[in-house]
């Protein structure tokens, strides 16, 4: 039945023209037999332009197409033509795809290997990630190696400037080495020249006891030779010169004629006083009336024990200056007139202090100093008030009170 059909076609080809005659007139299809014997999963007939005289089948039976009697002729070669121009040469579609599987050849296109092709787009993902991944480090790289040039270069420009710098340094450290070394000869020269030698000095008491004093009796010495000598002795005394002021001063105090600063010069044991005119080189006042009141006021005070005096009223000059004046090692408290006193406050006073000074004449409210004068009576002894103005006038007066009791 297959080569009636295959003479009928033949004969329906020449009507249709002589192009789609050459194109079937060259294509062969290997016999399925065949192929089924080399393997179970060859099944599928290969198109093939060689010419095999034994074993060849019916195109249309390729093709998977029914006779000619149950399909209309002129609708198969329709349908034949379309599939003869979709095939090319070698058995490959014009869209570049193998029909050497039958399924193929039918129109379905399934994938022999699914999960190795799989496999080989997973790989070819992964292999582009990693090219962009170091594509990347790449990068990375030539922006770190362009950062390093310019560090290199910087480091280079650096070192260049220090060498310069070294090489000046060089040749200043040259010109003072020259200029010390002449310095030196020159000193040596005017050594040499000079002819004058160093006194020998000796200590003052070995040159007394080189004498005939008696020992114990050099101080004694001291004071009646420098009385004959005067002024003559004082070129032949020497001292060490980072000792000599502070010895002079443990020994020696200047004082002025008022009398209090004398008072002060004679409570110091073991120095001696020498008066002088001018009262600026007083150690006591140092020319300063109020310096000298409070001096006094002070002295009286630890005469008669009175370490914490409570001043109430004053100016804030006047607390100023007395700031200034007072030792620091004296407790004197301020108490000003300007500020709001209550008579807790004023007890707090009294029964704190030794002495409580009520300054009248300045900045003073009478009802802030009734405060401690309406409690007289209760601190005997504690309260003093000062009806003169100034620093030295109190001070005086504070000092005459004590004196007084």
């Amino acid at each position: 039945m297959g080569r009636k059909n295959k003479s009928r076609r033949k004969k329906k080809s020449t009507n249709v023209g002589p192009s789609l005659a050459d194109k079937l007139s060259g294509i062969k299809l290997e016999n399925p037999s065949k192929e089924a014997a080399k393997g179970p999963g060859s099944v599928t007939p290969n198109v093939s332009r060689r010419q095999e005289p034994e074993g060849d089948i019916d195109f249309a039976e390729a093709m998977g197409v029914s006779s000619p009697a149950e399909q209309d002729e002129s609708d198969w070669l329709s349908w034949a033509s379309q599939e003869v121009d979709r095939l090319e040469p070698g058995g490959v579609s014009s869209a570049g795809t193998s029909y050497s599987d039958s399924s193929r050849i039918q129109g379905t296109a399934k994938p022999e290997h699914p999960d190795a092709s799989d496999a080989l787009r997973r790989e070819r993902d992964a292999l582009l990630a990693e090219q962009e991944q170091q594509q990347a480090q790449l990068e990375t790289a030539l922006k770190d190696t362009a950062t390093l040039r310019q560090q290199k270069e910087a480091l280079a420009n650096a070192f260049q400037e220090l060498q310069s710098n070294y090489a000046t340094l060089e040749q200043a450290q040259s010109k003072s080495r020259a200029s010390l070394q002449r310095l030196r000869l020159e000193q040596r020269a005017v050594l040499e020249a000079s002819s004058v030698e160093e006194p020998n000095v000796i200590c003052l008491r070995e040159a007394m006891g080189k004498t005939k004093i008696p020992e114990g009796r050099e101080a004694e010495a001291l004071g009646l030779w420098a009385q004959a000598g005067g002024q003559a002795l004082l070129p032949h005394l020497y001292v060490e010169s980072s000792s000599a002021s502070a010895l002079i001063e443990r020994h020696l105090v200047l004082c002025c004629h008022h009398e209090a600063c004398q008072e002060a010069c004679a409570s110091s044991s073991g120095r001696g006083v020498l008066l002088v005119d001018d009262a600026s080189l007083c150690e006591v006042c140092e020319g300063s009336d109020n310096r000298r009141a409070v001096q006094q006021m002070v002295r009286a005070c630890r005469v008669h024990r009175i370490y914490k005096v409570v001043l109430v009223g004053g100016s804030p000059d006047a607390h100023a200056e007395l700031k200034h004046l007072i030792p620091d090692n004296f407790d004197l408290r301020l108490v000003s007139g300007k500020l709001r006193r209550d008579k807790q406050q004023a007890t707090d006073d009294l029964r704190y202090s030794d002495l409580v000074v009520i300054w009248g004449p300045t900045i003073l409210p009478h009802k802030i100093s009734e405060l401690y004068t309406k409690q007289k009576d209760s601190f005997p002894g504690k309260l003093h008030v000062v009806h003169t103005r100034g620093v030295a006038s109190m001070a005086r007066d504070v000092a005459l009170f004590l004196h007084s009791l």
